[in-house]
């Protein structure tokens, strides 16, 4: 069954390429990465009145023939702006003269891009641009909350009132676990693909010829622990994964996990920004050069 997606997939990118996309075109979560992006160096912006006035949004829709959203925001930025910086030049044109002749490198980098496909993946940039959303000054009590009905269901066989207090706790915590749910909303799109970054930035950086683009892309380091925890979110394709996920939602309600793994999360992210946007540039720059290639 893999082996026949990967193969339609395959099938797919051939067809597309050269070809101008049919896809729906969402500018308000494309331009995110653009907006957010400090101008660096000598380069120009283009005016969102110049841009109205140039039918910008067609234009780019007729030149954008990335594979990924991230290729997708990035190509975007460079529309915007006007760059003196040829640095790389000569690779970037060695690059897309391969890209041009040599249908199997180039097969081979778009499925790897194509992991960065989804409409989610268009959030991405929130995580190493924008601010995070602070924890609540009570934050610090989480933990002691989360352990309380562990204590009152142990204490329940001493006695019997202590289901009382089981009972208030639990009504607590499902109270803070809905809460959190807001906080949540604002990450879920962009989080479960925060692996999928870093994996497909480690899998393009295994070709030689990609790597001459930013070699220390091999010195990102890819942030573990608490990323998985929500891709459970997504991906419910049939019973048995929304039996799944309801019987893990009830698990997490209690110990309060969602609001404590969602915080520390963020804790660590904010300290890999910088990393985030140099593989973002990274796996942009690529899906760019393949973009004018078709």
């Amino acid at each position: 069954m893999f082996l026949n997606k990967r193969k339609k997939i395959t099938e797919q990118i051939k067809q597309s390429f050269g070809n101008i996309k049919e896809e729906k075109f969402y500018f308000q979560n494309i331009e995110r990465y653009y907006r957010n992006k400090k101008i660096i160096g000598d380069s120009k912006t283009i005016s969102d009145e110049t841009a109205l006035d140039l039918d910008f949004d067609d234009l780019f829709m007729y030149l954008d023939r990335t594979t990924s959203k991230v290729g997708q925001q990035y190509l975007y930025y460079l529309l915007r702006n006007i760059h003196a910086d040829q640095s790389k030049k000569a690779i970037k044109e060695q690059l897309i003269h391969k890209f041009i002749n040599d249908e199997s490198f180039r097969l081979k980098v778009q499925l790897t891009l194509n992991e960065l496909s989804e409409h989610e993946c268009l959030y991405l940039p929130s995580l190493f641009q924008e601010k995070y959303l602070s924890p609540p000054k009570w934050f610090f009590i989480l933990k002691f909350l989360a352990l309380l009905p562990i204590v009152f269901l142990l204490l329940v066989p001493v006695s019997q009132y202590f289901s009382l207090f089981l009972l208030a706790a639990l009504s607590i915590n499902f109270g803070i676990h809905y809460w959190n749910k807001s906080n949540l909303l604002q990450y879920i799109g962009a989080l479960p693909y925060v692996n999928i970054l870093f994996k497909v930035a480690r899998n393009l950086s295994k070709e030689d010829d990609l790597l001459l683009l930013d070699a220390t892309i091999k010195n990102a380091e890819k942030v573990k622990g608490g990323i998985t925890f929500f891709k459970t979110n997504s991906g419910m394709e049939n019973e048995f994964t929304s039996l799944g996920w309801a019987l893990f939602e009830l698990v997490k309600i209690p110990f309060l996990l969602e609001p404590l793994v969602l915080f520390r999360t963020l804790n660590k992210l904010d300290k890999r920004r910088s990393d985030m946007d140099q593989v973002y540039s990274f796996i942009g720059k690529i899906d760019v050069l393949i973009s004018i290639a078709s």
